[in-house]
């Protein structure tokens, strides 16, 4: 796995309607993928759950950090075929296989239009709303923005080791492991390093001091997440109709005799 998988979930400032949405009606709009993906294991409707993630990625103008993650990812996407192709005892296991590894990229997709089009301190604040503490709402928005500097210096740091004849792509598995141990020593040293940094600077900002505090913009719903989240919860309502009350079964209606 590359990790040109993290450009996915980089936050890129632009102007598009998708950047505009509050982060709440995003965070409807990736639970309503994940449930339409897991409910669904057929090719046809994982097809379009999968292409409709796509136009929300050309509406947010993030293709190319898309196509990035995507390329990052591949070997994972390849395993999930693989396996299930050679281990479904089903006689459809070739349709099966692409709709899994489909589900997987689908997943990716939706992720990656929220953390691309959302600003973390939108996605903090956005927590915060949904009444998650402040110190956990401030950790996690903080990790994930340190995910992309990481890989950035992970990067710097394997190019580094490279240039001084460091094998990383030869040998087998546990060997890769091993030689890829000069990568890892100082990337967790200038993790620890960074840590502390911010650990001071919090402190001398007296952070924790008051419960009570103030933001410098407040989220609100406008009427364009409120038609979106709406719509989100219609198409799943509609799928969930679809699955489990209308019975739909791809397999079944591929299998009916033609008359």
């Amino acid at each position: 796995m590359s990790l040109n998988i993290i450009q996915g979930f980089k936050f890129n400032r632009k102007n598009t309607v998708l950047h505009s949405f509050d982060p709440r009606a995003k965070l409807v709009y990736i639970v309503s993928v994940l449930i339409l993906s897991l409910i669904f294991s057929e090719l046809c409707p994982m097809l379009i759950i999968f292409v409709s993630t796509i136009l929300l990625i050309i509406v947010a103008k993030a293709v190319n950090e898309w196509l990035k993650s995507i390329k990052g990812s591949f070997i994972i996407v390849l395993m999930i075929f693989m396996l299930n192709y050679f281990l479904l005892p089903a006689e459809n296991a070739l349709s099966l296989s692409i709709s899994l590894a489909l589900r997987f990229l689908t997943i990716i997709s939706a992720f990656s239009i929220f953390f691309m089009t959302t600003y973390p301190e939108n996605f903090a604040l956005a927590l915060i709303k949904l009444k998650v503490p402040y110190d956990h709402a401030l950790a996690f928005t903080m990790a994930l923005r340190f995910i992309p500097t990481l890989a950035k210096e992970a990067q710097t740091i394997i190019d580094a080791q490279r240039s001084r004849g460091l094998e990383l792509e030869s040998g087998n598995f546990i060997i890769r492991i091993k030689r890829f141990t000069p990568v890892f020593i100082p990337l967790f040293i200038n993790s620890f390093r960074r840590a502390s940094q911010i650990a001071e600077a919090m402190e001398s900002r007296a952070f924790g001091y008051s419960n009570k505090r103030s933001y410098l913009h407040e989220l609100s719903f406008t009427t364009y997440d409120t038609l979106f989240t709406l719509l989100c919860i219609i198409l799943t309502s509609l799928g969930l109709c679809i699955k489990f009350y209308l019975g739909y079964s791809e397999t079944l209606v591929l299998a009916r005799p033609w008359p």
